[in-house]
């Protein structure tokens, strides 16, 4: 991941986010270098519960990192 620049981006609708993933995928990003970002609303509404691929961390991560 060294070679790799940090990409964001924000998205409106989870079609559009589920592209933005699965071309992280085909540009060779595996899943530990992709990181989603949502509301608990939108994962309740949209995670499919069955899939294995993703591992969802629950709570905040807002202080993460963030320096005093």
């Amino acid at each position: 991941m060294k070679d790799r620049p940090i990409v964001t981006g924000m998205f409106h609708d989870y079609e559009a986010a589920d592209r933005a993933y699965g071309a992280l995928r085909a540009r060779g990003y595996t899943d530990d270098d992709i990181h989603v970002v949502m509301s608990e609303d939108t994962r309740e509404r949209f995670h499919d519960s069955d899939a294995d691929h993703i591992e969802i961390e629950h709570g905040s991560k807002a202080a993460e990192g963030a320096g005093t």
